[in-house]
């Protein structure tokens, strides 16, 4: 059964705000902190027993997204959301010091009511929460296609939210890329009415590769820390691989491309061109007859497209190698090609 008590405590700071797009509605408990869709929060559990209540306006259909995080380990937070007839629409269960209510679609107009305490009611600390809507996310970043985007979470259970509009049929490339090795990427795609439709976390990239999106209409994207209490520099990209097969030009390659290099034979300077069907990691490496890797003379993300690089001739060391065959191999994160050079001294 839900505990409740005659008198929530809340944080030390008090701050009564008016909800985003509706009235001010009255708080029947003795403390009670109203708060804003995509509004971050900080909080501190000082005692046994103790229970934050903060309170929220939303709407029939809304997809809610609620996210807590302890940032002191004997605090495990716990939520309660209720209506304002006080039931219980979600609690959630033992989660460490993480714990969220996820994809829960309200059913009617209403004055809701969430409840923050540890887990046994027992533990003390800080802890930051984040409320959101997945199908009118408050605030949100439209973007376009073809994007690559810088930013930094600064905060514990901090989202950021990207939207964009698609036509339907669209195959979509998304990348998160952690720049500082402090985050763990998280990406989350969400249709125009809210519901999610992939996810992926990785400890370096997440990616959500070769999606279709099916339905017209305005989709969400969330890029945050897959345990919401780390924060740091990302770089986001956004592609359309195709809006649909007719959309695809026959004439360019849909494979990996390597091609031979020019000149050849060469000295002392060979260029090599090579094709992306999509972006990725990529190296070249230059071997000797051995199998002995002389140099690398890329390692890099690169777009999709067409690429050329040049080889001056020398080692890793920098000293000029010698005449001979040399063979380069092209290496992505699923394929390699490998193609044979002539060195002329």
């Amino acid at each position: 059964m839900l505990r409740l008590q005659s008198i929530f405590k809340c944080s030390v700071f008090i701050v009564l705000l008016i909800i985003s797009g509706g009235a001010g509605m009255a708080c029947e408990y003795d403390i009670c902190q109203f708060v804003y869709f995509g509004q971050t929060i900080s909080g501190y559990i000082y005692s046994d027993n103790e229970i934050h209540a903060y309170s929220f306006a939303a709407n029939a259909g809304d997809h809610l997204l609620i996210r807590a995080n302890s940032s002191y380990i004997l605090f495990k937070p716990h939520l309660e959301l209720l209506n304002s007839d006080k039931k219980a629409l979600a609690i959630t269960g033992y989660g460490d010091s993480y714990t969220q209510i996820y994809d829960l679609v309200l059913e009617h107009d209403d004055d809701y009511t969430l409840l923050v305490m540890d887990y046994g009611l027992d533990g003390w600390g800080a802890y930051s929460l984040i409320i959101q809507r997945t199908n009118n996310p408050s605030p949100a970043r439209m973007i376009e296609f073809d994007t690559i985007i810088q930013d930094t979470i600064s905060t514990t259970s901090e989202l950021h939210i990207y939207q964009f509009d698609a036509v339907g049929g669209e195959t979509v490339n998304i990348e998160m890329l952690d720049l500082a090795a402090t985050i763990e990427p998280y990406l989350e795609l969400f249709s125009p009415e809210g519901a999610p439709l992939t996810e992926f976390v990785d400890s370096y990239e997440a990616i959500i590769d070769n999606y279709t999106l099916i339905d017209p209409g305005r989709y969400t994207l969330i890029a945050s820390d897959a345990f919401c209490n780390e924060a740091g520099e990302y770089q986001l990209t956004f592609e359309r691989l195709a809006l649909d097969a007719d959309l695809i030009d026959p004439l360019l390659p849909q494979d990996l491309s390597l091609g031979q290099n020019y000149p050849n034979p060469f000295n002392p300077t060979t260029r090599i061109e090579f094709y992306l069907p999509r972006r990725g990691l990529v190296s070249l490496d230059i071997y000797n007859v051995l199998g002995e890797k002389v140099a690398n003379i890329l390692s890099e993300y690169l777009s999709a497209g067409e690429h050329t690089i040049e080889w001056d001739g020398c080692s890793a060391t920098g000293q000029p190698a010698a005449s001979g065959i040399y063979f380069y191999r092209l290496q992505t994160d699923n394929a390699i090609q490998t193609r044979k050079m002539v060195l002329m001294r």
